[in-house]
């Protein structure tokens, strides 16, 4: 099967620079001291935040920075087909240490001394790119709950397919192209990377062609996320009327 077609439209046909339709929303769960749900294309993740709160145990009295503790889970029914489970649970691991490894790198942690913020993310529907949309979703999560970070974060996956780089690989893409892929997460006003995972060999070339095009497409989330946080930031406001001094 061909993934580009002669006019250079992809399978869903979307020209090789386009991401997938983006939703994402904040407040989702009211249990949850911050929670989210970010869609893209056909993948949806969902992600909920308690904390800071007070650790508990003998060795959290000491410790100078707030505890980040994530966990990651693909629901069952999120894809068609089943996976093998030894490559299931190789994947489940290492998106959370990604997850835990970009919010530590995010969160101001040493403002909340000898607490524990817990991060929990699911993968809900699954086709391609979920490590990104489940960092996007824990970021908004952790934003929504109100806890200080340096900057907003957002995630994107490019790859190359018949030689060309595309934006926002979906599962069809991942599991068909055979070419090498890049997974990066940025502050996107600093204008830092904080995650940058690649998977195949490319020369150094192609290592900054994906790289250029991945920072393009974590500045077009980072919008959309930042236009999603402040339109419920707009809301609360609303909700609390005016300030009386």
């Amino acid at each position: 099967m061909e993934l580009l077609s002669p006019e250079g439209l992809r399978q869903d046909g979307r020209r090789p620079r386009e991401l997938r339709n983006l939703q994402s929303a904040v407040d989702t769960l009211g249990n949850a001291d911050g929670s989210a749900t970010f869609e893209l294309g056909n993948t949806k993740v969902m992600a909920a935040v308690f904390g800071p709160r007070a650790a508990q145990g003998k060795s959290s009295g000491g410790r100078r920075d707030a505890d980040i503790r994530c966990e990651f889970a693909i629901a069952a029914f999120s894809q068609s087909e089943r996976k093998q489970l030894s490559k299931r649970d190789r994947r489940i691991l290492e998106v959370r240490s990604m997850l835990k490894e970009a919010l530590k790198a995010n969160v101001l942690a040493e403002l909340m001394p000898g607490t524990t913020i817990d991060v929990y993310v699911q993968v809900l529907a699954a086709d391609g790119s979920i490590g990104a949309a489940s960092l996007n979703a824990a970021f908004l999560a952790v934003a929504d709950a109100g806890i200080p970070v340096k900057d907003l974060m957002a995630a994107c996956v490019v790859g190359l397919v018949q030689d060309t780089p595309i934006l926002d690989l979906n599962q069809m893409e991942e599991q068909m192209s055979r070419g090498p892929s890049l997974m990066m997460a940025m502050h996107v006003g600093l204008k830092k990377i904080v995650v940058f995972q690649a998977d195949g060999r490319m020369p150094v070339e192609g290592v900054e062609t994906l790289a250029e095009l991945a920072e393009g497409g974590c500045q077009a989330v980072g919008k959309a996320m930042r236009s999603v946080l402040l339109d419920n930031t707009r809301k609360l406001a609303l909700a609390r009327g005016p300030v009386r001094l």
